[in-house]
């Protein structure tokens, strides 16, 4: 499958797998942001995707951070019916 990706802010990286064996890529933002216990933060990746119909973007925490550092994404499920 090809996505098509696009810079938004010239800080932006690209999404890019960590390992030739994972299952999906890395998301990035682009804010340096500390996140205290308990706060919600929502942050910019500074890019747009767009995949095929009928394929869905799954958004949510890497296993070693999210155990490591005790940190939640609550990203979501992005339809590719809906505009970024």
């Amino acid at each position: 499958m090809q996505l098509q990706i696009k810079k938004l802010h010239p800080d932006a990286k690209l999404p890019s797998f960590a390992h030739a064996t994972d299952a999906g890529m890395d998301l990035f933002t682009i804010e340096d942001v500390t996140i205290a216990p308990g706060e919600l933060k929502q942050m910019s990746t500074g890019v747009a995707i767009v995949f095929p119909e009928g394929y869905a973007a799954l958004v949510w925490d890497k296993s070693g951070i999210s155990h490591k550092r005790k940190l939640k994404v609550m990203g979501g499920v992005f339809d590719s019916s809906v505009p970024w």
